[in-house]
């Protein structure tokens, strides 16, 4: 296996694909500031295939161009000999189809409602900001995913969800064409529009998608089947499944009429965008009051597919001292100092002088460290509360006494002046 990639040092393969292999890997940066990173690298066998080049270098240049919460965020693109690797954000989750699998093992038909709903509301989102994208001039890009399905999405244990994968979303910056006939998307949930090759695609086969999806997610079964099954085309065109109140008897049927929609083989009979879908669902969220929160999705992931190596690990880097390649303001030591210390006196064994140390905390011990540290007096007076909380420093007694008895003398002093003055007075 490689072991780096420009100035990435990989840490295990996580997977491979059709035209790519993805690793995650760490950069190190200056003063212990480290990050994780999934590094998605083309095939050697294709790195000189110009078709898959450009189509990798179209998803570099699109995702790049967009930023947001529901989607992976791509930072750099390199290359190493002949293979370019993207350089994406690592979503520390599974991916949904994970999810649904190990949901469904446990007997379960679907996601909780307060659970998928949310979800849900994160995947739409997301899509919507792809679908009003524009670039830096403000034209409009027209990007439309075209390959929404569990595997390309992925939930952080946090709650957060993200939309990966736009290697054949359809934009106006690509480089490259899909040719005429072939289809691009995953069988069983691209829409109909997709399959003839002869339609237009527009933001409405995702929307398409993400009833399938929805369906899927609250009933654990795809409204047309497998992409194997048979007369799958069939049942797409015509719009043929169970209604999925059939299937789950605890979906709500007032939530149905969204389905219906999305599932529509005709385009005009679908919302007419994303935002429309998300005001409908909101509102039917609003009016169970279901909040559109992560808190109840990441504890829901971490109950069916547990983290195996702890819920949200922080790595600290500490750098020994006398390694500090650069001075830093007196705020930022006193800080460091002031963690530095407080780790330190929390461990039963020292740190070695001349050594980095890499550790991973979990979130609760950061908290406690964090708390002690703000407790902890600083010299600085940097994260150790405001100047008000502070006692009052004591006064020394000798200073005003020493004062009063020095303005008695001069008192006195005056007085037998004066009295000297009025004895030598003329009768």
């Amino acid at each position: 296996m490689v072991e780096q990639l420009g100035n990435y040092r990989i840490v295990r393969r996580l997977g491979t694909g059709g035209m790519a292999e993805a690793y995650l890997a760490r950069h190190s940066g200056l003063e212990g500031v480290d990050r994780l990173v999934v590094l998605k690298r083309v095939h050697p066998q294709y790195a000189n295939d110009d078709e898959f080049v450009t189509m990798f270098l179209d998803e570099a240049r699109l995702m790049a161009a967009l930023s947001h919460p529901n989607i992976a965020q791509v930072f750099d693109l390199g290359v190493q000999g002949d293979s370019y690797f993207l350089v994406m954000e690592h979503v520390r989750g599974p991916t949904l189809e994970t999810i649904l699998a190990a949901n469904q093992r446990l007997g379960r038909a679907g996601l909780p409602i307060e659970v998928a709903l949310p979800l849900l509301l994160q995947i739409a989102e997301g899509l919507l900001y792809v679908h009003e994208a524009r670039d830096e001039f403000g034209r409009p890009l027209h990007v439309v995913h075209r390959d929404l399905n569990p595997t390309n999405v992925m939930v952080a244990y946090n709650g957060a969800v993200k939309l990966i994968d736009f290697g054949i979303a359809k934009a106006a910056i690509r480089v490259y064409e899909t040719r005429q006939g072939v289809v691009k998307g995953t069988y069983g949930y691209i829409a109909p529009e997709q399959l003839d090759g002869k339609r237009t695609i527009d933001a409405r086969a995702d929307l398409f998608s993400l009833g399938v999806l929805m369906y899927e997610v609250c009933t654990a079964e795809l409204p047309f089947g497998p992409g194997t099954a048979p007369n799958l085309l069939e049942r797409i065109l015509n719009g043929q499944y169970r209604r999925p109140s059939r299937v789950n008897p605890d979906f709500p049927a007032a939530l149905e009429p969204l389905i219906e929609r999305c599932l529509a083989p005709d385009p005009d009979a679908r919302f007419s965008s994303m935002r429309e879908f998300i005001t409908h669902l909101s509102e039917y969220m609003a009016s169970r009051r279901i909040l559109p929160t992560m808190v109840a999705l990441g504890e829901f992931v971490r109950g069916v597919v547990p983290d195996p190596e702890g819920m949200e690990p922080i790595v600290v880097r500490r750098v020994a001292p006398g390694k500090a390649a650069a001075p830093r303001a007196t705020e930022r030591e006193d800080v460091t100092q002031t963690v530095n210390t407080v780790a330190s006196a929390s461990r039963a064994e020292p740190v070695p002088d001349g050594d980095d140390e890499e550790r991973t905390v979990s979130n609760s011990a950061y908290r406690a460290l964090s708390a002690n540290a703000e407790a902890a007096p600083s010299a600085g007076g940097v994260g150790a509360g405001s100047a008000s909380e502070m006692p009052p420093p004591k006064r020394s007694l000798f200073v005003p006494l020493a004062i009063g008895f020095l303005l008695g003398l001069v008192v006195f002093g005056v007085a037998m002046a004066a009295l000297s003055s009025h004895g030598n007075m003329a009768p």
